[in-house]
């Protein structure tokens, strides 16, 4: 015997213990019941027609809220299932390899021998301009190093004695030989400000700096005192004070 009834106006045939919707536009879905049913329709929502037998119908919902024919029983839900337990971790990935090993760089000093301080004292007047050879001085006596690798440094105080508004620069010099115009063995020198020109004659000016030597052999340095005008005159100025110092340092090897 064949039974037929309507779901929202769509035919429904139940036959043999079978299921069917017969799909006439609406929105639905036509899918077989039972264990061999087709693919499950798609859609966020989808609803079934359960028999009370356990038998059903697919449909798939495109108005929410649509019934069964008296005698089945709709059952809905989502087609998207739960969020399934998170998977276990995978392996440990392989630590980045180190970049290759830089240049070694080279060794400084290793430590200091010996230092001393000599105190040259001061000029009344140095002479300034001119001819480097005819017009400096030599300050104090002679400094005398052994073979080595030294730091010298020299330190300076200068006051003016020019009451014009020419400028006057203090120069000093360290020779390993007496002065010569090629200006040979110059090992170094200190010196570029002005000193006060004009009326300030009674203001210092203070005048320093370093440098690393090394000596073949045992040497007797020579200092100077000169300086040069901003009018490129002659001039002159006090040298108040001169000191000289030498620390003996262990070169690298």
């Amino acid at each position: 015997m064949k039974i037929g009834k309507k779901i929202l106006g769509v035919p429904v045939a139940i036959a043999g213990g079978v299921l069917a919707l017969g799909l006439a536009g609406g929105g639905y879905a036509l899918a077989s019941s039972g264990s061999a049913g087709g693919p499950q329709p798609s859609g966020n929502l989808v609803a079934a027609c359960v028999s009370g037998t356990g038998q059903l119908a697919w449909l798939q919902q495109s108005n929410p809220g649509h019934k069964c024919i008296d005698g089945l029983y709709t059952w809905e839900w989502s087609v998207t299932g739960p969020k399934g337990a998170q998977g276990p971790q995978g392996p440990r990935g392989y630590p980045g390899r180190p970049g290759p090993k830089g240049d070694t760089g080279a060794q400084g000093p290793s430590g200091v021998i010996g230092t001393a301080t000599t105190d040259l004292g001061g000029i009344a007047s140095v002479p300034t301009g001119g001819s480097f050879v005819t017009n400096a001085t030599e300050v104090g006596s002679g400094v005398t190093l052994k073979a080595g690798t030294y730091l010298i440094s020299l330190n300076a105080k200068a006051t003016p004695l020019m009451t014009t508004a020419v400028q006057v620069f203090p120069q000093f010099f360290v020779y390993n030989q007496p002065k010569n115009a090629a200006f040979t063995g110059d090992l170094f020198n200190v010196g570029s400000g002005a000193l006060e020109s004009g009326g300030n004659v009674n203001i210092d000016s203070y005048y320093s700096g370093s440098t690393v030597i090394t000596l073949a052999a045992d040497t007797t340095l020579d200092i100077y005192a000169f300086g040069y005008d901003s009018d490129r005159g002659s001039g002159t100025y006090a040298l108040d004070d001169l000191t000289f110092t030498a620390t003996q340092i262990q070169p690298a090897s």
